[in-house]
């Protein structure tokens, strides 16, 4: 495996461009295990094919007709993976591994930093790095790459309701973060096979597919509108559930009990589940109206009150 590092030897440059924040006696060499470590998180998620595309940019005289693109691609790349890696490596660094056992060295003008300091930083590098990871999707997705096009991940976006990052962001605001969304793709295949499925057949769900750019005020329109609804809330709501908080589109306090923040994460995956529960009887109750134009039955006088709700939904 070949690393977006070290060219012509120039490995301590990079990481010093990449990271302002660090220390210069921070020794590229010490990181490279890290580094080695983390690139394979990277290949994993872009495929290797991607991956090998933004190698042989790195190695080149970086003068392709696309240089700029590839080039905001690249440096995305390496600071994902760097800061994946220095994220691993910084806790045993903090600490002096000598024979006689683990120290702490304190300079005499600096302090230590408390626990939840250091939880809000590791917590500031996470996000940072999925930052990049953003970045770099979005990158992808805006050239249209094309061992990105062909690449498993992409192919497998393209065949759900929510086919991309911005779609996603206008059933629910995930901060346009396109690594949530594609980690979020197996989430949705599964939710359209156990959800959809059911209520609308496979026969409806591969005429609605056919043309998912139909206007809202469409009859198949609408039905592609509660579908996404659907297939996005429960999204988000498995996403609380299984993905880690650096990930996710919400602010928490450092400071909180871990009880605390798994309680609250509950809190809001069961509202996501019951929007996307809500939208899933009012799909089922358009796809009748659309079956049954001429159907009189009578309104529900007491639709929208929920018991024990102060508040009317509508």
């Amino acid at each position: 495996m070949k690393l977006l590092f070290n060219k012509e030897e120039k490995g301590q440059e990079e990481i010093k461009q990449l990271l302002g924040f660090i220390s210069r006696d921070l020794k590229y060499a010490n990181l490279v295990p890290d580094i080695e470590l983390k690139t394979p998180l990277l290949i994993d998620f872009i495929g290797k094919p991607v991956y090998d595309k933004i190698e042989a940019f790195y190695q080149s005289n970086q003068d392709a007709t696309n240089a700029a693109d590839m080039k905001v691609i690249l440096k995305n790349a390496q600071l994902y993976i760097l800061l994946q890696a220095y994220l691993q490596y910084a806790p045993n660094a903090d600490i002096i591994h000598s024979p006689t056992g683990r120290t702490i060295q304190v300079a005499d003008n600096s302090k230590t930093p408390g626990d939840w300091m250091l939880k809000k930083d590791e917590l500031s590098t996470e996000k940072r790095s999925y930052a990049a990871l953003d970045a770099l999707i979005l990158k992808l997705d805006e050239i249209g790459l094309a061992e990105w096009i062909a690449s498993k991940e992409y192919k497998t976006a393209q065949g759900l309701f929510i086919t991309r990052t911005n779609q996603f962001q206008k059933i629910y605001p995930i901060e346009n973060s396109g690594q949530l969304y594609y980690r979020m793709v197996p989430f949705m295949s599964d939710i359209e096979a156990e959800t959809l499925i059911p209520l609308l057949g496979i026969d409806k769900i591969e005429e609605l597919k056919e043309d998912l750019n139909v206007s809202t005020f469409t009859p198949n329109g609408q039905l592609i509108l509660y579908c996404r609804k659907i297939v996005g809330f429960h999204a988000m709501a498995r996403a609380l559930t299984l993905l880690p908080d650096e990930m996710l589109p919400f602010k928490f306090n450092v400071k909180m009990r871990t009880e605390d923040l798994e309680a609250l994460r509950d809190k809001r995956a069961a509202k996501f589940k019951g929007m996307a529960e809500d939208f899933e009887k009012a799909l089922e109750d358009l796809l009748d109206r659309q079956n049954n134009p001429d159907s009189t039955e009578e309104m529900d006088q007491l639709y929208g009150i929920k018991e024990g709700n102060k508040h009317v939904n509508l």
